[in-house]
């Protein structure tokens, strides 16, 4: 389909953008700190090996102090939910600012219903971020130590995927590479979750408003990456 002005691509019928604002939704009310009546966590088991996760679609605690906190990667958590959809798999994410999903307290709601997913037979999950504008890539990935052979495999798959979409893909960028004690890649690496990388996506490629055509590009690369982690057999 031929671009218009700006970049931007008239909407067809089936676009994921209006699916993509409504999901989102919950994330945004209560300045990005989740509805009032929300539970603070959102998370369904779909079939398959795959969990997608978002961590800061809210802008959540994360300190010892109440006045801690960390702004939203906004869009990540309607983003996490529309490709968990499409795929279809797993999906898991912080919907509420309460205290039990920060990483500085302990073991956060997320941790907990990963490692029970992993009880179940999970084997790998993509921890989905958001990047600044000016970051110098388009997707990043954090593998929160030297790539393990699971890792590994989903680097080159991870880069396949965005090759084919035209997108930029950094490994382990400085900042965004997952090292940190209380990223939830290194927890879950921490506790067995071999199949676990971080994706870091720019401001640029998270806008479902407006029908841009950097953003149809993002969510085309997480379908078809997701589609085929979610039927791996691991050995």
């Amino acid at each position: 389909m031929p671009l218009t002005a700006g970049g931007f691509v008239p909407l067809r019928p089936d676009s994921p953008y209006p699916r993509w604002r409504w999901l989102d939704s919950p994330y945004a009310q209560n300045r990005h700190r989740g509805g009032i009546s929300a539970t603070p966590l959102y998370a369904k088991r779909r079939g398959g090996v795959l969990a997608l996760a978002s961590v800061h679609g809210i802008a959540h605690y994360s300190g010892p102090n109440e006045d801690d906190y960390k702004k939203p990667d906004i869009f990540t958590g309607g983003l996490a939910e529309l490709v968990a959809e499409l795929t279809p798999c797993s999906v898991v994410c912080n919907r509420k600012r309460v205290q039990s999903i920060n990483p500085h307290a302990g073991e956060t709601l997320i941790e907990q219903q990963l490692k029970s997913w992993h009880g179940q037979g999970l084997k790998y999950m993509l921890d989905l971020h958001g990047a600044k504008t000016d970051c110098g890539f388009d997707v990043a990935i954090g593998t929160g130590q030297a790539p393990n052979p699971t890792q590994q495999m989903l680097i080159e798959r991870i880069m396949d995927y965005a090759a084919q979409q035209g997108l930029d893909v950094a490994l382990n960028p400085q900042n965004y590479a997952a090292k940190g004690r209380v990223t939830l890649t290194r927890r879950m690496l921490d506790v067995g979750l071999d199949g676990v990388v971080q994706l870091e996506v720019c401001r640029t490629h998270r806008n479902p408003f407006a029908g841009d055509v950097k953003s149809l590009k993002l969510v085309t690369f997480l379908k078809d990456l997701c589609q085929e982690v979610n039927t791996l057999n691991p050995k």
